[in-house]
């Protein structure tokens, strides 16, 4: 059995892709991959904006791709970005450039020690159930806003409830900023506290 060639029109289409320049599109699934878990667009998260970082590197490509490659502590009391030299130039290139296009005509949104998803659509769901550190609780909590206005923590380690409280739910921002070393703040009063198991109380 003999395989056919392609017809020459889908070998030259086929060039054509291969041959057509990457543009800042192509950056975006990158930035996804490697970078969206610290940086935000319009505010700082774990690193500095994306409006931030086109301030600081627009037009200076290499020196932008060098940082990427061996990254220095800037600032205190902020996690050190890791080395991207894995990602490898070309596509650091690609990184930087969806970085200018997206960024383009925005504006700093000055974050004020609170939780920068704190308004986002996802964080905004009720119910909503998160996986966190809270204090007065064991390393698996959990805390769940049942409406906007009654939340509670549950200790999964223990298996039993934690506190209630009503208010406003949590600023995660000492979780985010510390890498997980530090415990989400309640926004509110609690209005009930276990202080032990139920099977222990008689």
């Amino acid at each position: 059995m003999s395989l056919r060639p392609l017809p020459r029109v889908i070998q030259f289409a086929i060039g054509i892709l291969a041959s057509a320049p990457l543009t800042a599109e192509d950056g975006k699934a990158l930035f996804t991959i490697h970078c969206a878990a610290c940086h935000l667009t319009d505010r700082q998260l774990v690193g500095p904006s994306l409006v931030e970082v086109s301030r600081l590197y627009t037009g200076k490509l290499e020196e932008f791709v060098a940082w990427c490659r061996e990254p220095r502590q800037k600032r205190q009391g902020v996690i050190q970005m890791p080395p991207m030299q894995h990602v490898g130039d070309d596509n650091l290139e690609l990184i930087h450039a969806y970085i200018l296009e997206v960024s383009r005509g925005m504006k700093e949104v000055k974050v004020q020690g609170l939780d920068p998803f704190y308004a986002s659509p996802s964080m905004r769901k009720r119910p909503l159930v998160m996986r966190t550190f809270m204090p007065e609780a064991g390393p698996a909590a959990i805390a769940v806003a049942v409406n906007d206005t009654l939340h509670y923590c549950w200790d999964a380690g223990e298996c039993r409830l934690r506190y209630i409280w009503k208010g406003d739910f949590i600023d995660g921002w000492p979780v985010w900023k510390g890498n997980g070393d530090g415990l989400a703040r309640i926004q509110g009063d609690i209005l009930l506290r276990e202080e032990e198991h139920p099977l222990l109380q008689v």
